[in-house]
């Protein structure tokens, strides 16, 4: 790691002549996403883009699925103040292009929210919701999630960069891979 810190001093991954927030994340799941889909209320960097990501099929999180009471997601809503009532149903209401839950609908006996997917994910936590590139189902008084991919989507994947490295792509044409619209100064 000393090595290539000496070997890149003073490089920047620049947009337009100005040093952007690039955001990585463990696996894209097969495609990365967009910056507004993930966080709406952050300024949007055109440079963090949707790319298509076929470098991290083989991470050990490329496909997970779990399963949750309504009992284990009413309390995950209560502990973060969101308090529904009994739970009676979860559903998508949005998916952004790459197919990621954008929103989701919590139905409860008191009320029913809409949440962002990335929000939905981060207060179920992410040992039970890696990434919000998921299916859902109900059935046998559980809902059972199927996704892909760990982590919030945008950037660099850091498996897909791992197995970039590994068929000899050098660290730049990494970065033009997952920001192509960036320039390394």
């Amino acid at each position: 790691t000393n090595l290539a810190v000496q070997t890149t001093e003073g490089e920047t991954l620049a947009f337009k002549g100005k040093i952007f927030p690039s955001y990585f994340h463990s696996a894209s799941g097969g495609v990365t996403t967009t910056i507004s889909y993930v966080w709406p209320k952050k300024q949007n960097f055109p440079v963090l883009e949707s790319v298509k990501d076929e470098y991290s099929a083989n991470s050990p999180h490329q496909n997970w699925s779990t399963s949750l009471s309504p009992w284990q997601i009413t309390e995950a809503l209560n502990k973060k103040g969101i308090r529904i009532g009994e739970l009676k149903s979860v559903q998508v209401v949005k998916r952004d292009p790459t197919g990621r839950v954008a929103a989701i609908r919590i139905e409860g006996s008191r009320e029913t929210k809409i949440l962002e997917g990335n929000d939905f994910r981060l207060i179920l936590g992410w040992k039970n919701l890696k990434s919000t590139l998921f299916t859902l189902s109900a059935g046998d008084g559980t809902y059972v999630f199927k996704g892909h991919g760990f982590g919030h989507g945008v950037g660099l994947s850091q498996w897909g960069a791992k197995a970039m490295a590994e068929k000899g792509f050098t660290y730049k044409q990494i970065l033009k891979f997952y920001f192509p619209k960036a320039e390394l100064k």
